[in-house]
């Protein structure tokens, strides 16, 4: 009786799942990462609608210069006190189309979402569309733009400086807010004996499952 109900139950998921896409295909953020490994130059500004979440953002562009569309003001204010001189940035933009990508709680705010519905407007006025990207239910979820922006070169090192995840650079591309650094004979002790003791976690854990193993093939002779 059991294995019947527990093959039922595993019947009744298989149809679930297959009847809410999990495996009808690849979701949207495999789909725009594999759309910029082709398309998007690593030289680029990519900005992307801050209606998508940020981890998401992070995830899919985290090797290519990328600023969230809710700096874009800053942005423009800082162009006179940044270095370099002015180019025509080749710029993409991506827009989430279905006005929440991952955050959940854009319903309940509503000026942001107008606010981010203004930016989408100045580049679908003033871009080229080049795609859409649908999720795993063929759905229309983010749409890219290209354009050409009038900005400093060290835009592209502005974006980059504004790639942060809980407290922690992206690709640890500059120092996070708890970097130590080793001066002198008692702190690099301390640094030493500290990669000693993860280095024997590191090995205790390994060594614990080979006795795992040994322990369960024991008890099963045994039995």
């Amino acid at each position: 009786m059991v294995y019947l109900i527990f093959i039922l139950i595993l019947v009744l998921s298989i149809f679930s799942i297959k009847e809410h896409g999990i495996f009808s295909g690849k979701n949207e953020i495999t789909k725009i990462i594999e759309y910029k490994n082709k398309n998007i130059e690593e030289n680029s500004l990519v900005i992307v609608d801050s209606r998508t979440y940020r981890g998401r953002i992070a995830l899919a562009f985290n090797d290519r210069h990328y600023l969230e569309s809710s700096y874009l003001d800053q942005l423009g204010k800082s162009q006179e006190q940044i270095p370099g001189s002015f180019v025509q940035l080749k710029t993409y933009f991506i827009e989430c189309i279905t006005d929440d990508c991952g955050w959940g709680t854009i319903n309940d705010q509503q000026d942001f979402n107008s606010s981010m519905e203004n930016v989408v407007s100045l580049f679908k006025n003033n871009s080229k569309e080049l795609e859409v990207i649908k999720n795993s239910y063929g759905d229309d979820y983010f749409r890219v733009y290209e354009t050409s922006l009038t900005l400093k070169e060290s835009s592209l090192q502005l974006a980059d400086s504004t790639h942060d995840w809980f407290y922690y650079p992206v690709r640890y591309e500059k120092e996070s807010f708890d970097d130590y650094k080793v001066n002198g004979f008692f702190d690099k002790v301390l640094d030493k004996l500290a990669h000693y003791i993860l280095y024997l976690e590191i090995l205790i854990t390994l060594i614990s499952g080979f006795f795992l193993i040994y322990f369960l093939f024991r008890d099963k002779n045994e039995a």
